[in-house]
């Protein structure tokens, strides 16, 4: 079997922010699948979506809360990736910052970015 790392992101209000709720590494298999959903059991999910990221034809799955504690999230997504996915997203989130730093300073495209 292959380890994944599982994040639960919540979203508050209009779904403008998000916040990691909780994030592990453990095997990709169904019955782990099925564990995270049973944990988060009070969400409010598509049963469609459901079976495809308990059959591992999906690695994201939304769900609403139904809370209507204004504190409490009003929705969020349980996010799956092998560890050259996450690699990359982490990768690809520096060089963006990088360059967008690059840009507020005005510094000339040719500097060497590290």
């Amino acid at each position: 079997m292959t380890k994944v790392l599982y994040e639960v992101f919540v979203t508050f209000a209009k779904g403008d922010g998000e916040e990691l709720r909780e994030a592990f590494v453990a095997e990709d298999s169904v019955e782990e699948r099925q564990n995270i959903l049973e944990e988060w059991s009070g969400m409010d999910f598509d049963e469609t979506d459901v079976e495809a990221f308990i059959s591992k034809a999906s690695n994201w799955l939304g769900f609403a809360c139904d809370d209507p504690d204004w504190r409490s999230p009003t929705g969020g997504h349980i996010k799956v990736s092998t560890y050259e996915q996450k690699f990359e997203e982490i990768v690809t989130e520096y060089v963006n910052s990088q360059q967008l730093l690059v840009k507020q300073f005005g510094i000339e495209e040719s500097v060497e970015v590290a």
